[in-house]
Formats: C-alpha cells, structure tokens, sequence
C-alpha cells in the first residue's frame, strides 16, 4: 500500500460536515500519526470490503474494475486497483472479515501500530462498516428496523453499540461514505493521546 500522501486525494469525497455518533471505547492513547494513517486506512478497508462483498456475490474482476472508470485518475486509480487485485486474488469466506482484517494489516502496514494495539481501531472500524450498511439502508428507504433485524446476531437492543450507530444514522443526513468516516471518528476520539499544550 501507499503511503499517507494519497489521504487527501482519497478523502476528498469522504469528508463532510457529518457529526460522529457515538463514544464508548476506553482509551488507548493512539498518536496523531497513528490516527492519521488509520483514518486513511478507513477508505482503503471500505474499497476492500465493497469488492470482498462482490467477489462473494459472483462479480467477476473486470467488471469490478469497470466501477472505477471514469471516477479516480493517477495515484488514486492505481491503489484502488491495486486493492481490487489484492481482493480478487485472496480467499475468504466473510467479506465483514476480510475488512476487518484488511483495517488491521493496513493499520500495521501505514500506521506502524503492532496488532495488539490494533483491535481498539478495528472495533472501531466495524462502528464504521455497521454505520456504512445503516446508511445503504437507509438510501434504499428501508426503515430502521431492518437494519435492527440485519445486525441482530451483534446483540442489538436498546442502548447497545450496534443500535446507537444505526439510531444515529437514521438521525443525520450523510453519504455512505461521511456515515463511516464520522461514525470511526467519533469511536476513535476517546482512544486518541493527549497532545501536549505548547509551553508559554
């Protein structure tokens, strides 16, 4: 993968003026670096997961490829590709998984964050893909509940992670992609370290 110099181009999109939801994780002092690079990998692990998801549906290669033409240019085409390729040539059986997974090597790989310090991140990651799907969902103008139903093997009743992210969603007006970015963002906001105030 390539390095954080690709964010901006591959966030320009993703960014928007969407509140995260919730906050619940304890801390674990990530550095602004770490949080950085990961937030990066936010995107990456979203084009790794939209791929496992048709790869598993039967959609070949190419016409995987084909929902990017027209869309990215240069750098940002390539390393999208790139992780096309990378999908298509592993084997899985869970595309929520293989994301899952993904976030974790490319937190290991960009952010230089050793896997036991990545599962907080990735608990994170997956309030992300939870917010993404309630998002789908909602586009579609599927009502609340059927989200509710989908994640029910998470335990999602009144008041639990899966049900707070979705609450969310359904209350604020964001793309897909916003949904995910501020969803991870908000998760991760407790679990940031604590920069020190500039001495007077």
């Amino acid at each position: 993968m390539k390095g954080p110099a690709f964010a901006a181009a591959v966030f320009s999109c993703l960014l928007a003026t969407c509140v995260g939801a919730q906050t619940t994780s304890p801390k674990t002092g990530y550095t602004e670096k770490e949080y950085s690079a990961m937030l990066y990998c936010v995107g990456l692990t979203d084009t790794a997961w939209t791929n496992a998801e048709q790869k598993l549906q039967g959609v070949s290669l190419e016409d995987a490829k084909k929902r990017y033409e027209g869309k990215l240019d240069g750098n940002q085409k390539t390393l999208v590709l790139r992780i096309v390729d990378r999908v298509y040539g592993d084997s899985f059986k869970s595309s929520w998984d293989y994301a899952v997974s993904f976030f974790s090597e490319c937190g290991q790989n960009l952010a230089n964050v050793p896997p036991e310090r990545t599962a907080l991140a990735g608990y994170c990651m997956q309030n992300s893909m939870i917010a993404m799907t309630a998002q789908g969902y909602q586009d579609a103008g599927w009502p609340a509940e059927k989200v509710y139903e989908h994640f029910a093997k998470l335990g999602n009743g009144p008041g639990s992670t899966p049900r707070s992210v979705i609450d969310w969603v359904y209350a604020n007006a964001c793309t897909r992609a916003n949904a995910g970015v501020e969803e991870w963002k908000a998760c991760m906001a407790p679990l940031r370290a604590k920069e020190p105030s500039p001495s007077k």
